[in-house]
C-alpha cells in the first residue's frame, strides 16, 4: 500500500488560536508536512482582517474562548456571510477540547468543514488536511445557512427540486491543494 502524499507547496494555512503555545505546534507540524506559508493570530478580531488580507486557502479556528464562549462559532459565521468569494469558501477546521456533540454540531452549523479535537498529535493533523483536500464539497449560499454542503453519505435518494446530487460530494479541487 502506498503512502498518500499531499502537496502542499502552494499552500497557505491560518490558525487562529489563542493558546500561543499552539502556534508552533501548528507551524512545526504544517511546516514539515511541506506547506508553503503558515500564518497565527491569537484573537479572533485580528483573525478576520488577515483572512480578508491573506485569503489562506485553509484555516485551523478555536471555537471557545477562555470562558467557553463560541467566540471561533461567530468568527466562522462571519468569514461566511462577510467575505467575498473566494475567500469565504475556504475550508474551516473547527477546534477545541471541548468535544462535546453539540459543539460538534454548532461548529458545522456555523459553517465549518470538518472538527478536529483537542489535544491532536501531527497524525491527526496530517488527516484533516487529507480529508479537506480529499473531500471538497459543494458551497452553499442560502438564507439560513451558508457553508460546506452538509451530505456526507454517498447514494442517498435526497427527493425534490433543490436536491444536491451525491456524486458532487466526491472530487473537486482547492486551489493550493492537491493528492500527489
Amino acid at each position: 500500500m502506498s503512502e498518500r502524499r499531499l502537496d502542499l507547496a502552494q499552500t497557505s494555512v491560518l490558525i487562529v488560536e489563542p493558546n500561543v503555545r499552539l502556534h508552533r505546534v501548528y507551524r512545526d507540524a504544517l511546516t514539515a508536512f511541506g506547506t508553503g506559508h503558515v500564518s497565527t493570530v491569537p484573537d479572533w478580531d485580528g483573525a478576520l482582517a488577515r483572512f480578508g488580507e491573506e485569503r489562506p486557502h485553509l484555516a485551523f479556528v478555536e471555537v471557545l474562548d477562555e470562558e467557553r464562549r463560541p467566540v471561533g462559532l461567530d468568527w466562522i459565521r462571519r468569514v461566511r456571510r462577510e467575505l467575498p468569494f473566494p475567500s469565504r469558501a475556504a475550508p474551516i477546521v473547527a477546534s477545541s477540547a471541548l468535544t462535546t456533540a453539540r459543539t460538534v454540531c454548532e461548529a458545522r452549523d456555523a459553517g465549518a468543514n470538518d472538527f478536529m479535537k483537542k489535544p491532536f498529535g501531527v497524525a491527526d493533523l496530517f488527516r484533516q488536511l487529507g480529508r479537506v483536500v480529499e473531500f471538497v464539497r459543494p458551497f452553499v449560499v442560502d438564507h439560513a445557512y451558508v457553508g460546506p454542503c452538509r451530505r456526507t453519505k454517498i447514494g442517498e435518494n435526497h427527493p425534490g427540486p433543490e436536491r444536491r446530487y451525491a456524486t458532487q460530494l466526491h472530487g473537486g479541487s482547492i486551489q493550493g491543494l492537491s493528492l500527489a
